[in-house]
């Protein structure tokens, strides 16, 4: 679903997909022992950034904290995979993985 609060803040809806996508995260990582790159992009695209993309453009974040809080999920899931794990997440689109921006989906 999606959540509002009383003042028309995203924040709540950002922190319970982040939450809910972290535990997925959790969830991939403790069930698949493959790190490769190839395998954990298909299942961070279908598990994962399927959960925080849920009806972006209805909820575009602007708040930086939302933002960070966001990608934060992404930055953890991605250093646990061997092949980027020393890679900055800004810089994983140079990588042989490309990972997709969270606010880049929303412009």
């Amino acid at each position: 679903g999606i959540y509002i609060s009383k003042n028309l803040s995203w924040s709540p809806h950002i922190a319970t997909i982040s939450d809910g996508a972290r535990k997925t995260a959790a969830w991939v990582l403790s069930v698949f022992q493959d790190r490769s790159a190839l395998v954990m992009l298909q299942l961070y695209k279908s598990l994962i950034r399927s959960k925080l993309e849920f009806s972006c453009p209805l909820w575009n974040p602007v708040k930086l904290p939302d933002i960070a809080k966001l990608e934060s999920v992404q930055r953890s899931f991605t250093s646990k995979i061997t092949s980027v794990s020393h890679l900055d997440s800004r810089l994983l689109g140079q990588a042989e993985v490309t990972w997709v921006d969270v606010t880049s989906e929303t412009s």
